[in-house]
C-alpha cells in the first residue's frame, strides 16, 4: 500500500505544500500530492500551485487564523525558493498582493516584502 510519505517523496513538493493544495481543493492529501506532481510538470502549473497557496493564506486571514496564515506563508516562501519559475515579478508579485491584505503593521509588511524578494 502506498503511504502519504511515499507520495510526498515522489511528487516534488513538501508536506506543507501538499497540505495547502489539499486545503484549497478540498481533496485528500494523497490526491493533492498527485495533483501537485501533475501541475509541476505543466507550463503554468507552478503558478497555479502558487495561487492556491496564496488563496489559502487569504482565507486563513479572512477567518482571523493568523497562525495558519504564517504556516502557509512559510510554505509559499519555500515553494517559491524551490520552484523559481512560479515567481511573478513586478506589480503582480504575489507577496505584494498578500502583504497588504495580511493586516500586518507597516514594519512587518516591509519585513515580509524585503525577506521574500531576496
Amino acid at each position: 500500500m502506498i503511504t502519504l510519505a511515499d507520495c510526498l517523496a515522489m511528487c516534488g513538493l513538501s508536506e506543507d505544500e501538499v497540505l495547502a493544495i489539499a486545503e484549497h481543493e478540498h481533496i485528500p492529501e494523497i490526491a493533492a500530492a498527485a495533483l501537485g506532481q501533475y501541475l509541476l510538470n505543466q507550463a503554468q502549473g507552478p503558478g497555479k500551485i502558487r495561487d492556491m497557496i496564496r488563496d489559502d493564506i487569504r482565507s486563513a486571514l479572512a477567518r482571523n487564523d493568523r497562525a495558519h496564515a504564517r504556516e502557509l506563508l512559510m510554505a509559499l516562501r519555500h515553494f517559491l525558493s524551490e520552484h523559481p519559475q512560479s515567481q511573478v515579478t513586478g506589480a503582480l508579485s504575489c507577496e505584494r498582493n498578500i502583504a497588504p491584505k495580511a493586516h500586518f503593521g507597516r514594519r512587518r509588511q516591509a519585513a515580509v516584502l524585503s525577506s521574500t524578494s531576496q
